[in-house]
């Protein structure tokens, strides 16, 4: 039987392009949480560190539930509980999606444009150390933020160090692939300087107590550290080398993935192209009038220039890929504050 006259351009323009848009939405999200390496838990660990730094008392987790609360907030942050159901504290958070119940009205998500999160990323942008200082030559550089807290002496007997690091690396195109807050912890022994277990130190963090320690205890805290200057670089240099190597090769298989998927996606989209272009041309065979059976040949002979294009961008993908991931000069871990721990 005849074929209709509507298998034409029109339809298959619509139905690429509405596959491009749900590609290009999917694209975007998964690069916007790689670019900022903003899974939740990077997410939580961000606002957790800058609440800590900022009034010794951090997020509390809700047992057995995907939840946080919050019970405080800086004064200087008063503002943002106006982002809070009935702009007050206590408030319930969540930073995975998925895992929060959205029957709970009560609950906020947390997504990396929330004000919140906002804030906590703008408290650690502004406390960078001065780029014109180079770690390798200034022997007396300072950090912009010193903060002096307490634990319980159940928690650990031993005084420690928090050094808290921006992580950033950027492509070729100056675009910020990775950037992200990491921290390592550190004590003394017989005023040697020791790396702490990252388990252990998350636990630290935790513990924080409203207690007023010494200034004394901190003065001895700066010297002990001045003194252990160059092992706290050499042992800063070595996680940075361990973080950039991980990056690397999850970027070897973004690569991989994404050259695959995207060839994929081309490839389905050529094989429609295929099946529209033969009806047309049979359909230009069947119809009576010269105008039409000249529309039928035209609009296959677009869908053939078509196909043509998208061949040849076929063989650019892997190219392409590969410089978005491409790193920029040499990936760097910053250190922006650190935090004198002490038992009481």
């Amino acid at each position: 039987s005849e074929l209709p006259l509507f298998v034409n351009e029109t339809l298959i323009k619509e139905r690429i392009r509405a596959k491009i848009e749900v590609s290009v939405y999917r694209q975007r999200i998964e690069e916007t949480r790689r670019k900022l390496s903003l899974t939740p838990e990077h997410i939580r660990l961000v606002l957790d560190n800058a609440l800590l730094l900022l009034q010794g008392e951090g997020l509390r987790k809700i047992e057995n539930t995907g939840y946080d609360r919050i019970t405080k907030l800086p004064e200087r942050w008063a503002d943002l509980t106006r982002f809070f159901p009935n702009n007050r504290l206590p408030v319930t958070v969540a930073f995975d999606e998925a895992s929060r119940d959205r029957r709970d009205e009560d609950a906020v998500f947390l997504h990396p444009s929330h004000p919140l999160l906002k804030r906590a990323m703008a408290f650690f942008r502004a406390n960078l150390w001065s780029k014109r200082i180079d770690t390798n030559r200034n022997q007396s550089q300072r950090l912009n933020r010193v903060t002096l807290k307490a634990v319980p002496s159940t928690i650990t007997s031993n005084p420690l160090v928090i050094l808290y690091l921006k992580g950033a690396i950027q492509n070729e195109f100056s675009q910020v692939l990775i950037e992200e807050i990491v921290s390592m912890g550190f004590t003394f022994s017989e005023g040697l300087i020791v790396p702490v277990d990252p388990s252990f130190l998350a636990g630290i963090e935790h513990a924080f107590i409203k207690y007023k320690p010494d200034p004394k205890m901190g003065l001895t805290m700066k010297r002990l550290l001045q003194e252990n200057l160059e092992t706290l670089r050499h042992t800063v240099g070595e996680k940075e080398k361990t973080w950039t190597s991980e990056y690397l090769s999850q970027f070897q298989e973004y690569v991989k993935r994404e050259t695959r998927d995207l060839e994929s996606l081309i490839k389905e989209r050529i094989r429609e192209i295929n099946a529209a272009i033969k009806p047309l041309q049979k359909l230009a065979q069947t119809l009576l009038f010269q105008e039409e059976r000249s529309q039928a040949w035209e609009d296959a002979q677009r869908l053939l220039l078509r196909k043509e294009h998208l061949e040849a961008e076929l063989k650019d993908i892997p190219t392409r890929i590969s410089k978005k991931y491409r790193v920029k000069g040499a990936p760097r871990l910053q250190p922006i504050a650190y935090c004198f721990v002490l038992p009481m």
